[in-house]
């Protein structure tokens, strides 16, 4: 059962110091740290350390130089990604028929929900990383019941035209280029969490594509809702 809860609140401590930006490097050495006296004295964690995310803090260790300009470009980069994905698909259905798409105000207000909490990003998954699952469960079905009743109430008002085919391959080629800018931007940047005296871990194979397939997340559900459109479009046909 010691062990159990030691390697939780380890991970939680990992996970709090993450939070705080600091280095793979240093978080190994407190782990290290953490993990030799925890050997030596036989106590549990919470016993020896306290909680996991007040001992985290009480460390003051330094965060990674630039990591407030990275979570910011990280937001900049995710606006405009989540821009390109909103056009794609909402102008391929139009786009595919040969028509112009419809700017609804419930499009808008959705696209404005979700760059809002894009922005809130950063205190949204330290608030994500510490509530339970039960809690987490319930505020998606809230945000899912949001969106829908926003939609039903205001999809009938139509701003203005636009059209279809230009948007869609705007929003296509913005939602690419960020995406490949990104894996470019990324090789060599990565800081896994490595044990004292441990020589940083060079992502190659199929580590390598796992750890840039997040930048490609919204290319493939942006390709998948054109495909569903596509048969629908060739089925009405």
């Amino acid at each position: 059962m010691m062990k159990t809860d030691n390697d939780a609140w380890l991970d939680q401590f990992v996970l709090e110091l993450r939070l705080l930006d600091v280095s793979g490097a240093d978080i190994g050495d407190a782990v290290a740290t953490a993990q030799e006296f925890l050997a030596d004295s036989n106590q549990t964690a919470t016993d020896a350390f306290g909680p996991a995310r007040e001992y985290a803090r009480s460390l003051d260790l330094p965060p990674v130089a630039g990591a407030r300009a990275d979570i910011t470009r990280a937001i900049m980069t995710g606006i405009v990604s989540l821009v390109g994905f909103f056009a794609v698909i909402f102008a391929a259905p139009a786009a595919l028929a040969g028509d112009a798409v419809e700017v609804r105000l419930s499009q808008l207000t959705l696209v404005a929900l979700a760059l809002a909490l894009l922005s809130l990003a950063p205190r949204l998954f330290q608030l994500i990383a510490r509530i339970g699952t039960w809690k987490l469960v319930v505020a998606g079905m809230l945000l899912f019941g949001l969106q829908v009743a926003l939609d039903l109430t205001l999809r009938h008002i139509v701003l203005f035209e636009l059209p279809g085919l230009p948007v869609a391959l705007v929003g296509g080629g913005v939602l690419l280029g960020v995406a490949l800018w990104e894996t470019i931007r990324e090789r060599g940047e990565s800081d896994p969490v490595r044990a004292p005296m441990e020589a940083p871990v060079v992502a190659t194979g199929w580590s390598r594509i796992v750890s840039v397939l997040p930048n490609w997340i919204l290319v493939v559900a942006a390709l998948f809702f054109v495909a569903v459109d596509a048969l629908l479009l060739r089925g009405a046909a």
